[in-house]
């Protein structure tokens, strides 16, 4: 026999209680961090507007492009890259960037295929 409704609406019912605490949680935390002065990603201040910018180098980054996209896909290939370079010539703020985030966009997910 199936699943009763019963049965259905307790589990929704569960999984709503438990995400609601899951965020109540976090929402709390980051409070208590920003209370403190704190700030959340290694206690560094987000740096002034706008960041400094030098054209990198063309055959460089797509010479490093090919590496990339191997590793990561298109996503990443062509975001790495770019923000790579700028992080070797210039430093922070491109340092910063989480750029294995981008990796998701291999399968398609990206902002260009949709």
């Amino acid at each position: 026999m199936g699943i009763s409704r019963r049965d259905q609406i307790k589990g929704v019912k569960d999984a709503l209680i438990g995400t609601a605490a899951g965020s109540a949680r976090l929402l709390v935390g980051r409070r208590a961090v920003f209370a403190q002065g704190g700030i959340p990603g290694g206690g560094r201040a987000a740096p002034e507007r706008p960041w400094p910018y030098k054209r990198p180098e063309v055959r460089v980054v797509a010479k490093n492009a090919y590496g990339a996209y191997d590793k990561g896909g298109y996503c990443y290939g062509v975001f790495e890259t770019v923000i790579g370079a700028l992080r070797s010539e210039i430093g922070a703020p491109y340092q910063t960037f989480p750029t294995h985030l981008t990796i998701f966009g291999e399968g398609g997910k990206t902002i260009c295929a949709g």
